[in-house]
């Protein structure tokens, strides 16, 4: 019984640590419109990037880009430019830049493939 209780103890324990470390959504859009300025040099004024390297950031989840931000700013994730950048953000600013622009409405367009023609062989003469 004792190692069940630690066991459960101990799921306890992670599950508290993985809740205190999940994002907050963000709340002040006009301030992320604000701070997406620094953005746009890399991943373009919409958040649709030119440059197929970056990452498009529009429409993305709010959770998603403030878990993001969280993990370059702490260094969990790396990268030479966005790592400098997320850590002088407040968690204030992330979630402001995460609803902004996870806020971003995307219509997507699904292609229209092709059906392929199948031909039935003729049947051999004779």
């Amino acid at each position: 019984m004792t190692a069940h209780r630690h066991a459960l103890g101990l799921c306890f324990v992670v599950l508290l640590g993985i809740n205190t470390q999940a994002p907050v959504l963000a709340q002040d859009l006009e301030n992320g419109q604000k701070l997406a300025e620094q953005c746009s040099s890399c991943h373009g004024e919409t958040g649709i990037a030119a440059d197929p390297t970056v990452p498009h950031i529009a429409g993305q989840s709010a959770v998603y880009l403030e878990s993001t931000l969280i993990e370059y700013g702490n260094g969990t994730r790396q990268n030479p430019l966005m790592s400098p950048i997320a850590s002088d953000l407040t968690s204030e600013q992330i979630r402001d830049l995460a609803a902004w622009f996870a806020s971003f409405e995307l219509q997507v367009t699904v292609p229209t493939l092709k059906k392929k023609k199948f031909y039935k062989a003729k049947p051999p003469l004779g």
